[in-house]
Formats: structure tokens, sequence, C-alpha cells
């Protein structure tokens, strides 16, 4: 986060008490993660990669257990905040609103857009 957003990062840090900045930077970097796999490329790779990151995500939320280091430290933060566990289910239920994201015709297709995935990614940091 600290290189990709400085300024994000910068206001986290001078914002937030001290120790719940890593949790909240745990958060951002999965939903960053996600995000990317979900913009990335042809969509039949993109959804591709998206269902096997799903599935990761999913048996962390289950077990708390993983060999992925990003997967590994937003288990630590849902032990340390298990308020984080419901953002981090309602993100899953909608991220694949994005792979079908083509832009908007209307303010009304925004808003549900919004309220269908950048909302609950937001939510989610």
């Amino acid at each position: 986060m600290s290189r990709f957003r400085r300024t994000s990062y910068l206001a986290a840090q001078m914002l937030l008490p001290r120790p719940m900045l890593p949790h909240v930077v745990a958060a951002t970097a999965v939903m960053h993660h996600g995000d990317d796999l979900l913009d990335t490329g042809p969509k039949e790779r993109r959804a591709a990669r998206w269902a096997s990151w799903e599935r990761r995500l999913r048996q962390v939320l289950e077990t708390g257990v993983s060999g992925d280091p990003l997967l590994r430290t937003l288990a630590h933060t849902i032990a340390a905040y298990p308020r984080v566990r419901g953002p981090v289910e309602e993100y899953l239920s909608t991220a694949t609103a994005e792979l079908a994201f083509t832009g908007f015709l209307d303010e009304a297709d925004c808003q549900t857009y919004v309220d269908a995935y950048s909302l609950p990614a937001f939510m989610l940091i």
C-alpha cells in the first residue's frame, strides 16, 4: 500500500490508531489484489484467476490458515478484529460484478455498480 498509494498510506498512518494500521493495510492489500485479478487480462483468464483466489480466500475464512503470505496476514487481521469477516464475505459475494463491468449507461447504472461492488470493497477497508 505504501508503494501503490503513498498518500493514502500516509493519511492512514496519521489518522488511524497505530495498532490498527497493519490490519487496514492488510485489508487494503487483499482488496487491491482481488481488484487486479478482476481487471487484468482477458475475461476468461480473469474469471479463472478470481475463482481460484476466491476459493483460497473462503478457505481462510473457514479455517484461518493459509500458506499464502497475504492471506495469512488477512487471517491474522480477522483473528484480531473478527468484525472484518462480514465485510470480507460481502466483498466476495459482490466482487464478480467487476468481471461484467463494461461502463455506465446512466446514473442509475452507476449507482447499481457502487452498491454492488464499490461500496462492499470500500467497506472491507
